[in-house]
């Protein structure tokens, strides 16, 4: 039969921001018993071009909406995730300003912590307030997330990255103590 076939191709969709790209589509005769046409006929190759349907990013999700923490003690946290599955490590750093700190395990607060990626699954962040001394009522705190470094050109160390504002109850209050001393 020399009627043409027409063969009908879709590209995988996976979760990896590729951007536009292509594939190459191979033949081969694999058994004949005309010999015009041997399993050693070289046959065109066709090239496919694919337009990628993921992109890149990082997602911050506040874990009811928003970020509330006191100075009394009361935590709060956040996930973040890359949006695609990254052809690499990719590396951020949460930085918290002087009136928060954070967590990776919700144990061990710092100021600046790291983690890695090379894959979609989130990382929550815990969020404490820093318990001062100073009379501040309500007030916010800037939590910053960074990528720091990476082997996906999809993720540079330039894409902006959400941050998170964090309000902050405080739990000092205005006064005078007086003391009366020797009698």
């Amino acid at each position: 039969d020399t009627t043409p076939k027409t063969i009908a191709v879709r590209a995988i969709d996976d979760a990896v921001a590729e951007g536009l790209h292509t594939s190459t589509l191979t033949s081969a005769i694999i058994s004949s018993s005309d010999p015009a046409y041997p399993t050693s006929l070289p046959l065109a190759s066709v090239v496919a071009n694919i337009t990628d349907n993921d992109t890149a990013g990082v997602i911050v999700v506040a874990s009811d909406g928003t970020t509330d923490v006191s100075e009394a003690g009361d935590t709060d946290s956040y996930t973040i995730a890359l949006a695609t599955a990254p052809m690499g490590v990719v590396a951020i750093t949460i930085i918290a300003d002087a009136q928060t700190e954070v967590s990776l395990d919700g144990t061990t607060f710092v100021t600046a912590t790291s983690f890695v990626r090379t894959d979609t699954s989130p990382q929550t962040v815990t969020v404490r307030a820093v318990d001062d001394s100073v009379r501040e009522g309500p007030h916010a705190s800037v939590i910053t997330n960074v990528i720091t470094s990476s082997s996906d050109p999809a993720y540079p160390v330039t894409m902006p990255v959400p941050r998170v504002i964090a309000n902050v109850a405080d739990n000092d209050v205005a006064g005078i103590t007086i003391t009366e001393s020797g009698g």
